[in-house]
């Protein structure tokens, strides 16, 4: 099983994801950064893979969304 993290940032002034080591986007937002990411782990985590969302902002790291443990899709908007 593959390990994939989603991590949604400020990349050059705009919000993106990165996911291994590679840059998506720009997004108009953070919370349509966040809600791609969330679609797209969950895509990951339907076949198979453990999947994680996680939100980078002031410098600390928050695991926002598991692929497993958090509804889907959200019940509210995340971000």
């Amino acid at each position: 099983m593959t390990s994939h993290r989603y991590f949604v940032l400020r990349h050059a002034g705009e919000w993106k994801i990165s996911l291994h080591y590679a840059y998506y986007g720009p997004y108009r937002t953070r919370r349509e950064a966040i809600n791609t990411a969330i679609n797209w782990a969950h895509l990951r985590g339907c076949m198979g893979d453990d999947t994680q969302v996680v939100i980078h902002d002031d410098d600390q790291f928050e695991v926002c969304w598991t692929y497993g443990k958090d509804p889907y899709p959200p019940k509210q908007l995340v971000g």
